[in-house]
């Protein structure tokens, strides 16, 4: 997606020294060369620019190779959706993204987490690309609690996000979920949530269906009704996850309210 450079603030986001040298990325790659971490910088299309040797030995593909579309890389983990809201609004706001996880695919095939922490940076007072950081975190995930490890991503993540028990009944809802239907966590804990319309219950109980049979539900146009009554148009994605055994433990809905730009 073509992102038009944007003004800005200079106190929302980081001046870049210079377009060529570079200076600024060669000091964080000395600070991460040891690290399980490679520095990149990508413009305002997308395109990485800059990418430390560091990540040859993470990915196993050359910087070179790198030199890409961001979105190359990705895998289909629904996780990933996060990754165009959060490019998005820095390079449109000028603002600094919060660290977050990204899921993507080693030249061997292996899939990798790494948690990416990036910001915005202007040439001639206007935001040219995104500068960031993005650590290996696949094994501290293995050795880690998943449930505890995504807590904060759960609720930092802009999309509103609910996951179910196998009974259809609620076990977490995020900030970003309370702040667009209206209905807090402590509401709805163990209930079932009352915000399908009647014309989507068949279509709704068809994705359920799918999914409980792993298939990744993805941009899956519905309706949502919100706590006061308002109809949202939604594009949904809705995925089963595993438990420590990796038995199936539930279902995640991710839930994007897509009303303003169906009203455009």
């Amino acid at each position: 997606m073509l992102i038009k450079e944007n003004p800005v603030d200079q106190h929302t986001a980081n001046p870049l020294p210079n377009q060529d040298g570079l200076p600024f990325l060669e000091v964080l790659q000395l600070l991460n060369e040891a690290s399980e971490a490679f520095v990149y910088l990508h413009n305002a299309e997308g395109h990485f620019l800059h990418v430390s040797a560091g990540v040859s030995r993470i990915t196993g593909y050359t910087q070179e190779e790198w030199k890409v579309d961001y979105g190359t890389f990705l895998t289909d983990n629904p996780l990933n959706e996060q990754v165009h809201v959060f490019t998005r609004e820095a390079l449109e706001k000028g603002k600094k993204c919060p660290p977050y996880p990204v899921e993507i695919r080693h030249k061997d095939g292996r899939r990798l987490l790494l948690e990416v922490n990036e910001a915005p940076f202007v040439q001639n007072g206007r935001v040219a690309g995104l500068v960031g950081i993005a650590r290996d975190i696949t094994k501290e995930i293995k050795l880690l609690n998943l449930e505890e490890t995504f807590q904060s991503f759960l609720r930092t993540c802009p999309i509103p996000l609910v996951i179910y028990n196998f009974e259809g009944t609620v076990r977490y809802l995020n900030p970003a979920f309370e702040q667009t239907f209206g209905w807090t966590l402590q509401e709805l804990a163990g209930q079932k949530i009352p915000f399908v319309p009647e014309s989507e219950i068949a279509p709704t109980r068809e994705g359920i269906r799918k999914v409980l049979e792993g298939e990744v539900l993805k941009d899956f146009e519905t309706l949502r009704l919100t706590k006061s009554g308002a109809l949202l148009d939604i594009s949904l994605t809705s995925f089963h996850h595993l438990d420590e055994e990796g038995t199936q433990a539930g279902i995640t809905g991710m839930l994007r309210d897509v009303t303003a730009k169906r009203n455009l």
